[in-house]
């Protein structure tokens, strides 16, 4: 790696390149000359150049010249020239765009000028080298990675990759892994292959076995009749099947070698079995986050669809471990994780808060936000939900005329038009909804400086972050639980985002 940027100086008049040089060197530049456009060319195809300072008015072959024949060459086509020129008309300076110059310096060349031009474009080529240097090892990765994935599909192709849990603290894993069984729990359920291979036949089965164990069950009955159809009808031996395992904390691979059984008299509670044999195990760290994220879902039994290719990966033996600064997924995995909760959140509001009860909810914010609050009697200030102040008489600015919609449509200009007509000259004014504001009625609201307008994501933000000091109530309703996700190291390293995840989204 070079010490010093390589600034290449072109010019007929050594007294011109001696008065540059003499200005750039002291800055840390390693200055190489040249007389004529010739001669730079050779300097060019000799030396690492990392920017050009050409004379036009040369001898032999002009600057114009010089730059067409740079271009020409690819390796040379992101490399900064400056023309310094005592040419001033603006035909002469287009002509020198059209070849490919990047910037311009008159004669005589301002000290400050010319070491500002030279530093921004001395970025704009370390930004661009580092790019090409980026770009280079991802299409080397990628066709290593090709190459290993096309291996690994001779070998499995034409098969389904599955995902598997073993319950949610791992109880079947000696199952798994000793007895060499794929098994799914619910002992009340008859041998499915009893049960007509049709997907809408096993969501009636299975809702009528659930109405019987527990006819105010609460789980959803069309996750666990897919998931049970899948291990029934869709996999097939030699299939591969990619397992968790919540003890030893790695990630086993095997392959499906037999058919669906059901092992009535069982006492572990898992008797829809099928035959396995691991053909390998990982840790963790082996796989991306997106890799990690996919095998984690809330489903017992699933298809791995989008990052099978890495699990084929490790299957054929490629050894490089994504590196945490480099791994493009963390930032998916984190954005899923954070809109999960967001539209937890908002289903709650919109199921358990509406009307009058939002509006309570609202007031109950605000106050954990520093303001007093209060309803207006019946008949008063319609369109006014709440009235929030600072003192406890509610005299002193500022005063708020709150207005609550528990809608998820839109909310149009008129209301908020209507809010504002409500408004005394000091007063301020917000509505708060459920849904979003149409254009217009945002355009309003920016006219006025003294309205804000709230929509569902604006109210999951600040749940987000008043949550710890609101009313038990409103946790147990909205029950969230502190985790931290990665954030993305080219964001900020070394440092953990911390966001709020609901228990029942989180594996």
């Amino acid at each position: 790696m070079k010490d010093k940027p390589v600034i290449l100086v072109v010019d007929d008049q050594p007294q011109n390149i001696e008065l540059l040089a003499a200005r750039l060197a002291p800055q840390g530049y390693k200055i190489i000359r040249a007389a004529d456009g010739e001669e730079a060319l050779e300097k060019i195809s000799g030396n690492q150049i990392d920017l050009i300072l050409l004379d036009v008015m040369m001898p032999g072959i002009d600057g114009f010249e010089v730059i067409r024949r740079i271009r020409q060459d690819e390796t040379h086509r992101q490399l900064p020239i400056i023309l310094v020129t005592a040419l001033r008309e603006t035909k002469e300076r287009v002509k020198g765009i059209e070849a490919g110059c990047d910037d311009f310096l008159s004669k005589p060349v301002d000290k400050i000028e010319l070491l500002a031009r030279v530093r921004s474009l001395l970025k704009v080529k370390a930004y661009n080298d580092l790019m090409s240097n980026y770009r280079k090892e991802l299409e080397s990765d990628v066709a290593t990675r090709t190459k290993v994935i096309q291996m690994a599909e001779k070998d499995f192709e034409n098969v389904n990759m599955w995902g598997i849990h073993s319950g949610r603290a791992g109880e079947a894993d000696s199952i798994f892994l000793k007895e060499n069984q794929l098994a799914l729990g619910w002992m009340e359920m008859i041998a499915l292959t009893n049960i007509a291979p049709d997907l809408d036949a096993f969501k009636k089965k299975i809702k009528e076995k659930i109405m019987e164990a527990a006819p105010k069950h609460k789980l959803g009955f069309y996750p666990m009749a897919a998931g049970l159809f899948l291990f029934v009808h869709e996999m097939k031996e030699g299939d591969l099947i990619i397992y968790p395992s919540k003890i030893d904390k790695r990630i086993h691979i095997g392959k499906v070698t037999g058919a669906y059984q059901y092992f009535e008299k069982e006492a572990d509670n898992y008797p829809h079995r099928r035959a396995v044999e691991w053909l390998q195990d990982f840790p963790r760290t082996k796989f991306s986050q997106g890799a990690l994220y996919e095998t984690g879902p809330a489903m017992t039994f699933f298809q791995i669809k989008n990052y099978a290719d890495e699990f084929l990966a490790a299957l054929s033996g490629e050894k490089p471990t994504i590196p945490p600064d480099e791994d493009v997924t963390v930032s998916y995995v984190a954005e899923d994780v954070e809109q999960n909760t967001r539209d937890f959140i908002l289903k709650i509001f919109s199921q358990k808060l509406n009307g009058h009860t939002l509006a309570v909810f609202v007031a109950h914010l605000l106050e954990k936000m520093g303001y007093l609050t209060r309803a207006p009697g019946p008949g008063q200030n319609g369109a006014v939900d709440i009235i929030a102040h600072k003192d406890e008489l509610g005299f002193v600015l500022p005063i708020i005329k709150v207005q609550v919609k528990s809608t998820e449509d839109s909310i149009g200009d008129l209301i908020v038009s209507q809010l504002i007509g409500k408004l005394d000259q000091e007063e301020s004014g917000m509505i708060v909804t459920l849904g979003k504001f149409t254009n217009q009625a945002k355009s309003t609201a920016h006219k006025e400086s003294r309205l804000r307008l709230i929509d569902g994501e604006d109210l999951v933000n600040l749940l987000l972050q008043h949550y710890e000091q609101l009313d038990s109530k409103y946790k147990d309703m909205i029950p969230l639980k502190r985790v931290y996700v990665p954030e993305p190291m080219e964001e900020q390293e070394n440092q953990e985002d911390e966001t709020w995840n609901t228990g029942r989204l989180k594996n």
